[in-house]
């Protein structure tokens, strides 16, 4: 495995956006500028417990320009806001990966929409900031539970593209509330769809424009969504077609933990089936697809599999290209 070239970067301010989210600028202490990047990018943060965790750039990349991102604490999460919102001060350093896009903003399209719920604004203002800058046609809803917590309602107020932005309270008056048929009832061929935010939000989403094609609709969860019942644990084999070697995944370990303790190293970065980063062809065999990041057609291939939450039918093999 090729190892990653990781950045030591440091804390040149933080700012509370609201009660529970906090926004951080990093900056380099070198004369090298930071790693350029395209709207949807994200950086792993690596924290001083061992856990790494990501976070999107949410503004448009400029030469020289510190980064970026913001963190929204969860006390019911893993840990890793919680360390970064209480523990990490402007002085600090923190190391952090390369940018990475598996949210890529797609350039041509007649008309972007694109939706964001609480902390899924992130990667989402990026994008607006971009297309405003090619002066491409489009609109931004910013949808959050209530006023308090719209965190980043003063800095979309201070963009030039106001007229762009939409902002849905759910405790607001309904005429305020996003309008899904109005949005999505008629398919527009020429619109494409960009959406991130929690599980709920995502699903209504999902429902409302699911006569859209694939190909109009682009979206990235923040967090993993609960899992679905009915979901097989069975212990099945893994083959590595470049060793010939053969792996028993047990029916509670992860593809990627079996593969460790057989002393072979899978990348990976979230652990949740969000990120992408341990994608590997799949040249046979029949993948249970648990993630979030490939496409529904890219499931129905097969072709390719999530090492860190997908898994093979129970008693079967499967055959990975590593």
């Amino acid at each position: 495995q090729k190892k990653r070239m990781n950045i030591t970067v440091q804390v040149v301010s933080k700012v509370a956006l609201s009660k529970d989210i906090f926004a951080f600028e990093l900056s380099t202490n070198t004369e090298a500028p930071l790693p350029s990047y395209e709207a949807g990018a994200h950086i792993d943060l690596y924290l001083k417990n061992g856990e790494v965790r990501q976070y999107s750039l949410y503004e448009q990349f400029s030469q020289n320009a510190n980064y970026k991102i913001a963190v929204q604490k969860e006390p019911e999460g893993r840990g890793g806001s919680v360390e970064l919102c209480d523990a990490l001060q402007v002085g600090d350093e923190l190391s952090i990966s390369p940018p990475r896009n598996h949210f890529e903003l797609e350039r041509g399209w007649v008309h972007y929409i694109l939706l964001a719920g609480g902390i899924g604004i992130t990667p989402i203002l990026a994008m607006a900031d971009t297309l405003y800058a090619n002066g491409s046609s489009f609109e931004l809803h910013y949808c959050v539970r209530s006023e308090e917590r719209a965190a980043f309602r003063s800095i979309l107020e201070e963009k030039p593209y106001t007229k762009h932005i939409f902002i849905h309270l759910d405790n607001g008056p309904a005429k305020q509330l996003l309008n899904f048929e109005e949005l999505f009832g008629q398919v527009k061929e020429e619109h494409q769809i960009y959406m991130c935010g929690p599980e709920g939000f995502m699903r209504a989403i999902e429902k409302a424009t699911k006569h859209w094609p694939g190909g109009n609709v682009k979206k990235e969860y923040f967090s993993a969504p609960t899992a679905k019942a009915g979901g097989s644990n069975g212990a099945f084999t893994v083959r590595l077609a470049k060793s010939g070697k053969i792996i028993e995944v047990g029916e509670d370990e992860s593809i990627v933990e079996a593969l460790k303790k057989a002393g072979h190293i899978a990348q990976t970065s979230c652990s949740e089936g969000l990120c992408g980063s341990c994608i590997t062809p799949v040249i046979n065999g029949s993948p249970i697809h648990n993630d979030h990041f490939l496409t529904d057609k890219e499931k129905e291939a097969g072709l390719q599999i999530a090492l860190c939450v997908s898994r093979a039918l129970p008693g079967t093999e499967i055959t990975l290209d590593l």
